[in-house]
């Protein structure tokens, strides 16, 4: 009988046999021991909470078994079924019968919203933070972050030159240079009511509809390439924890860092760059077609050869996908520029919300300026002005 088998299956069937029967017996008893240990909790996070995901989850776990018989085409995505439901174990897990884990729950809170982890820990306060947690803190994260509502569109904010009010006294007439306080009011506001910061990446994921972000989610731009972002938006950004992206017109940038001097119109150099890059990233801006003349911007009246040339050495000197129209002019020649030369996104200065689905080539802003009401600033980001 043992020739008949051999003959007929041959020697590499029945050693597959064997290893997948080996194999099954482990994931039933990884399965089982997960189950037992979901079950066997001992500390006081309600399980109910989480009862959906592992409902889920077991509901995937469910088709290994067919009238006893295993269907072992099934395994891969069982797999990560149970690899899931061992993670969702830990956050019931105490190890050393003492902590919890931070990370498992804010990935398991990431995978429930569908939003990135780093956007979870700053609406948590957790950036930076211990890694364990107690009972009482684990339970007080995942009810923080439990019933988040997703946003439907977003505000993207434009801001370019800062400088304190007394020593504003060469620019007090440009709209585009806000004082210090201004910008530190928006900040503090933006922060008191909750909201997270996105990045450009985040915000082209959701442009896209594959990321849910926040409610209250906001992105923050500044235009140019100023020294003054250094010098004041940035300890301002990184107390509040918050990111932002700096356009950056590349053919301005001096090779070395100056003193700052509020009396001049200073760009920072490419040396400084990497040490701001923990709150800023830089964009385009063009690299030498930032003028305009006769309210035409040089974008738009320059040859199409010049302007797919100046688009490409800006993207390869900064390496991103992303930038802005100077002076907010655009045309399809250039948005076909854009696309010649590899970038994905760009920003006009028109004051719209924008949501899934926008022209990834035409996405609004509000264009902060030293006239922009407070009132009018609330409203833009969806800040409830109670004194009126």
């Amino acid at each position: 009988m043992f020739k008949t088998v051999f003959k007929r299956f041959g020697v590499f069937t029945i050693a597959l046999a064997i290893v997948t029967s080996l194999y099954i017996s482990y994931i039933n008893t990884a399965i089982y021991t997960c189950a037992i240990n979901i079950s066997a909790t001992n500390t006081n996070v309600a399980i109910s909470d989480f009862q959906v995901e592992i409902d889920a989850l077991y509901n995937q776990l469910e088709p290994i078994y067919v009238q006893g018989t295993v269907r072992w085409w099934s395994l891969i995505p069982n797999i990560e079924a149970m690899q899931k439901l061992q993670q969702l174990q830990q956050l019931y897990s105490e190890p050393n019968n003492k902590f919890i884990t931070r990370d498992n729950i804010l990935q398991v809170m990431a995978d429930k919203h569908n939003m990135p982890v780093r956007l979870l820990e700053s609406i948590s306060g957790s950036a930076g933070r211990q890694t364990f947690l107690e009972p009482e803190e684990a339970r007080a994260l995942i009810a923080s972050l439990y019933t988040i509502k997703p946003a439907k569109d977003v505000p993207v904010l434009s801001y370019h030159h800062l400088l304190r009010a007394k020593e504003n006294r060469k620019y007090s007439n440009n709209n585009i240079a806000i004082s210090v306080e201004m910008f530190e009011e928006h900040m503090s506001l933006l922060n008191e009511h909750g909201f997270v910061t996105l990045t450009m990446d985040e915000l082209a994921l959701f442009l896209d509809g594959l990321i849910q972000i926040p409610e209250k989610s906001v992105v923050i731009t500044f235009d140019d390439g100023y020294l003054s972002n250094f010098v004041y938006a940035y300890p301002i950004l990184k107390d509040y924890g918050f990111r932002a992206t700096i356009f950056t017109i590349t053919g301005m940038l001096r090779d070395e860092p100056v003193e700052f001097d509020p009396d001049l119109l200073q760009f920072f150099s490419w040396q400084e760059m990497d040490d701001y890059r923990d709150v800023f990233d830089y964009a385009g801006h063009t690299h030498d077609l930032h003028y305009i003349s006769m309210n035409v911007s040089f974008l738009k009246s320059r040859s199409q050869s010049r302007i797919t040339k100046d688009l490409k050495q800006s993207r390869d000197l900064l390496g991103t996908d992303y930038f802005a129209y100077p002076y907010g002019q655009y045309n399809k020649n250039i948005i076909q520029a854009l696309n010649e030369a590899g970038y994905t996104m760009a920003f006009t200065t028109n004051p719209y919300r924008v949501e899934p689905g926008t022209d990834k080539y035409k996405i609004s802003r509000l264009c902060v300026v030293s006239k922009t009401k407070l009132a009018y600033f609330k409203n833009f980001v969806g800040i409830e002005d109670m004194s009126e």
